[in-house]
């Protein structure tokens, strides 16, 4: 999940969310 926040940056907010 980390690695998809740090890409995401700021989207990763939204990335969180959609895994929740």
């Amino acid at each position: 999940m980390d690695s998809s926040t740090s890409v995401s940056g700021v989207n990763g907010s939204v990335a969180r969310e959609r895994l929740l």
